[in-house]
């Protein structure tokens, strides 16, 4: 039965590699762990170890479970069309505590996240009522999350996301592993996925000290690796609320 598929071609996320789906399928299996870790620590922390010992598990970002789609209108990415083709276009804007954020951290992304057709970030605080900017005006959603013609990616798992789950099971749980060497990778990770020279990501780690080492107290450090992991998952909004849900 197996010759007669064709799971090189129609695979469209891993080209038919089952490596990289058992290292997404063990990966999906950290995250769905975390979640449940407040209320059932110890079947999170097996499952954790369990992976772990299998050492089978996103790594690297040509690992990412993503789906990439096609630049014709009909094949776009989702968040292509809500963003750009569709009667919704003009009803989005970024949130501007999202910008704002990203700034206060001289971060690299946002300008590879979002866009300023003004040359400034045209945004919106969240529950805004009242007059809206000029949509040629409006800061969206730039190339990293939609692509320059709508081929996205669609990004369901990450290197980043794994890093960052395994930084948290460490503080958490008490899972072995270094906890800032994750925290880290996972930064690192998210900046080379949207496009930072390795050079920019480099000098963000010297200048930026404070920012990129765990320090503090064990709520404090997740604290830390959730915000980066937050920033991380710009795009999957859905993600960004479970977590914000379980923190």
């Amino acid at each position: 039965r197996e010759s007669i598929l064709t799971i090189d071609s129609d695979d469209i996320v891993y080209g038919g590699d089952l490596a990289k789906w058992k290292r997404a399928g063990n990966s999906l299996l950290l995250r769905l762990a975390l979640q449940i870790s407040s209320v059932e620590p110890q079947v999170a922390t097996q499952v954790i170890q369990e992976v772990l010992d299998r050492n089978m598990y996103i790594t690297a970002n040509d690992q990412n479970l993503a789906v990439r789609f096609g630049g014709q209108v009909g094949s776009q990415a989702p968040l292509w069309t809500l963003t750009r083709n569709s009667s919704f276009q003009n009803e989005l804007l970024i949130s501007t505590r999202f910008v704002n954020r990203l700034q206060g951290l001289s971060d690299p992304r946002l300008p590879l996240y979002v866009t300023r057709p003004t040359g400034d970030y045209v945004t919106l605080d969240n529950g805004f009522r009242g007059n809206l900017p000029a949509a040629a005006d409006r800061s969206v959603y730039n190339s990293y999350a939609i692509g320059v013609g709508g081929e996205g990616p669609v990004r369901l798992l990450t290197n980043a996301q794994t890093a960052f789950i395994l930084a948290e099971a460490v503080v958490r749980l008490g899972v072995a592993g270094d906890a800032t060497a994750l925290y880290q990778r996972g930064i690192r990770a998210s900046m080379q996925d949207a496009g930072v020279a390795a050079a920019d990501i480099d000098a963000y780690f010297t200048e930026n000290p404070a920012v990129v080492s765990l320090t503090g107290t064990p709520e404090e450090q997740i604290e830390q690796i959730i915000n980066q992991k937050y920033i991380a998952l710009f795009s999957n909004g859905l993600e960004q609320w479970n977590d914000w849900r379980r923190t």
